[in-house]
């Protein structure tokens, strides 16, 4: 894949985002306690906190590949579709429940 023309944009927005994933993917793994209170999330169940701590590993993962990809143009554009994949299907399958 060609990368794309405009480096500033994509190096503030990768910036942003792994910043964004980052904080809250390591945040998640090092104290989940603290920010299952602030986002409202009790662990009544035994797995409740392996998935909780699953996620925000999965968070991390997501801020790795967007640090990785402003290093890397070839990468930019496949970050891009992933992030937009992942987090996509992510934001679908909460969505989902209320249907």
């Amino acid at each position: 894949m060609i990368p794309m023309k405009n480096h500033l944009i994509d190096n503030v927005l990768l910036i942003l985002l792994a910043f964004e994933y980052l904080l809250f993917g390591l945040w998640g793994l090092v104290d989940p306690i603290a920010l299952s209170n602030m986002i409202g999330f009790t662990f009544n169940e035994i797995t409740s906190f392996s998935e909780f701590r699953a996620q925000y590993t999965f968070f991390t993962a997501l801020g790795v590949l967007s640090v990785i990809a402003i290093f890397r143009n070839e990468l930019q554009i496949r970050t891009y579709f992933i992030l937009a994949l992942l987090t996509g299907v992510l934001l679908l399958g909460e969505r989902w429940v209320y249907f």
